[in-house]
């Protein structure tokens, strides 16, 4: 029984087996095949498919998480041995009303918990007052995003008009399966008693009678939880009551490269790049590990590198760069006292100098931002008034392949915000008249569908992330790589195989995605940039050929709002705004992707042209 979505399973009897046989300490799925064919030796043939198929279910309806340990499956259970049948999950919802009543929300308030309130009692409402919770506003429809419970939905029709009225002020409602959702995902909160002053020394004032609430629940969803969810779980940090002063860290950060300069005993080189019709500079040290974040913009680069002896934040003076980085590996400390001191607690225990997604507290209020990433290991810092950034590097282990395909995105996002652009999770091809973007959350099928068209002669703007300029239409490229994520692609891509530049790509042994040099193998298709003619979500399907299907702008916000945020710690509801723009009026679809791929940029290219 699943008490957060209130729908129910059961199990038929090679199910309830597999399940017992997972245990507490989980399995690997090619263990539990295994076990299952010394249960049943006559239908070995087929328990292997069948076992992936009914992991595959369980992994959807969110009942099992993956682990990196691969443990022996346990014995199998005791007791009389049914014939064998595939394993099969029934789904249950018809009690989800009852499972999701809500006893400390829905409460009776002459009395209190735990008695419930009678029918046609009410609940005064209020949105819920917590940056976290992100919302995306279209005509018809309102997304809300909670990323404290990783909870999303869409509310349309009746519900959205409640929900306006919602966040115009309190406003009473009749209790049921509507408000508990609203509570439970955390998108609302009740209000204050009337009369309670609230912080404003304003009286709370509702709705004096009731409004009828719909009869059924917005749809939760919870796909992307783990995305969408801080990374730290405490109370939120409280800005510094006296943050570093910018100039202070600026000045620290400048000697910092300096003397790491002087300690490899070479200049920094500067290289020219053109993103989102903005220069940047970025500035390396020759023959260092953090180099390695260069080569997916390499298609976007303006000249050669060259030394250069001037400061990080000079540049010819009849082309001055909009942003200037400096980008270096230290393992050592600085000669300042105050960045020493943020560097020593982030390697000591990191937990206790950034907040819930890796913002740096010591810049908290300064003017600057910086966000720190303790798998990698790498700090940023951004001074956007400055127009310059560093990136350090604090350690010497290889860049994971998700750094080498998508560099800077954190900084560049918050960087490019500023300037009303906007990073989209999604790949972006097209032809003469312009361009699609594939949208959607991992696994969708973006990357594989964006590499079949390229492979066929289709121009590619990026991958993964691309960035927009919501109020053009038009689609900028970032990053001239793809990924793969398995073996099996490199059946529909035969031409790709042994091209992964990372060391961690699983054709190397490793457990990463290949990220795919594209701009280098296709260059003559690398376009820098389109206007956007439509949005396609991709979809498995079982259908013989790729179909278009028109899709809801619900749908349509579901499948690209929090996949984008929730990958970016800086997001807000700015960044909602954007997409919601970038969208409005353009046509979209859902793309069934067919049995047969190669069919794919057919369907694309009648969109798009040649």
């Amino acid at each position: 029984m699943d008490l957060r979505s209130g729908a129910y399973f059961g199990f038929s009897d090679s199910a309830a087996t597999a399940w017992q046989m997972v245990g507490p300490e989980g399995v690997s799925t090619a263990g539990l095949a295994a076990a299952m064919r010394s249960i049943w030796p006559d239908s070995t043939d087929v328990i292997e498919a069948d076992v992936c198929q009914f992991v595959d279910q369980l992994f959807a309806h969110d009942l099992i998480v993956p682990i990196t340990e691969c443990p022996s499956p346990l014995p199998a259970p005791e007791g009389q041995v049914q014939a064998y049948g595939p394993p099969a999950l029934q789904k249950h919802s018809d009690l989800q009303d009852l499972f999701l009543l809500d006893p400390v929300h829905e409460v009776d308030p002459a009395v209190g918990w735990p008695h419930l309130p009678g029918q046609g009692s009410s609940v005064a409402l209020v949105v819920a007052p917590d940056h976290e919770l992100l919302v995306a506003r279209a005509p018809d429809v309102t997304l809300l995003i909670d990323r404290t419970t990783g909870l999303y939905a869409a509310l349309e029709g009746e519900a959205n008009q409640l929900w306006s009225r919602i966040a115009s002020g309190p406003t009473t409602l009749t209790t049921g399966p509507f408000t508990a959702a609203l509570l439970q995902a955390g998108f609302a909160v009740v209000a204050p008693p009337v009369g309670t002053l609230a912080p404003s020394s304003e009286a709370i004032v509702t709705t004096p009678e009731p409004l009828p609430a719909p009869p059924l629940a917005p749809t939760l969803h919870r796909d992307l939880v783990d995305t969408l969810r801080p990374w730290i779980t405490r109370p939120r940090p409280l800005p510094a009551a006296e943050p570093l002063p910018a100039q202070v860290i600026t000045a620290a950060f400048d000697a910092y490269a300096a003397t790491t300069a002087e300690r490899c005993g070479s200049d920094f080189l500067e290289q020219g790049f053109r993103l989102g019709d903005r220069h940047l500079v970025l500035r390396t040290l020759p023959g260092q590990d953090i180099e390695a974040l260069l080569p997916a913009l390499a298609h976007r680069a303006e000249t050669a590198p060259s030394a250069q002896h001037a400061p990080a934040h000079a540049a010819p003076a009849d082309n001055p760069p909009a942003l200037t980085i400096t980008l270096f590996t230290a393992t050592d400390l600085p000669a300042s006292a105050p960045l020493a001191q943020v560097l020593l607690t982030l390697g000591i225990n990191f937990s206790d100098a950034i907040g819930l997604r890796g913002e740096l507290l010591a810049l908290q209020g300064s003017g600057l931002s910086g966000h720190y990433d303790p798998g990698t290991r790498l700090l940023a810092v951004l001074d956007g008034s400055g127009g310059q950034a560093w990136v350090v590097k604090r350690d010497e282990a290889p860049l994971p392949f998700w750094e080498l395909g998508s560099p800077l995105r954190f900084l560049l996002h918050e960087w490019f915000a500023a300037e009303g652009l906007q990073f989209v999770h999604g790949a972006c091809v097209g032809g003469s008249r312009g361009g699609v973007l594939l949208a959607g959350p991992g696994g969708a099928g973006k990357s594989t569908t964006a590499l079949m068209c390229v492979a066929a002669g289709l121009r590619y703007v990026g991958d993964d992330y691309c960035l927009a300029d919501p109020a053009r239409g038009w689609i900028h490229s970032l990053y001239g790589t793809g990924k793969l994520k398995g073996p099996e692609d490199f059946q529909r891509l035969p031409g790709l195989e042994g091209q992964a530049i990372n060391a961690d790509a699983f054709e190397r042994g490793g457990t990463g995605k290949a990220v795919l040099p594209v701009a280098s193998l296709w260059p003559e298709r690398m376009a820098a940039g389109l206007p956007l003619q439509a949005i396609l979500l991709p979809r498995l399907s079982s259908d013989p050929a790729p179909r278009l299907e028109p899709c809801s702008v619900a749908e349509l916000l579901l499948s690209l709002v929090p996949s984008t945020v929730g990958q970016l710690p800086a997001a807000d509801d700015g960044d909602c705004r954007r997409l919601v723009q970038l969208v409005a009026g353009l046509p979209a679809y859902v793309l069934h992707l067919g049995a047969d791929p190669s069919l794919l940029p057919a369907v694309i290219e009648a969109l798009t042209g040649r």
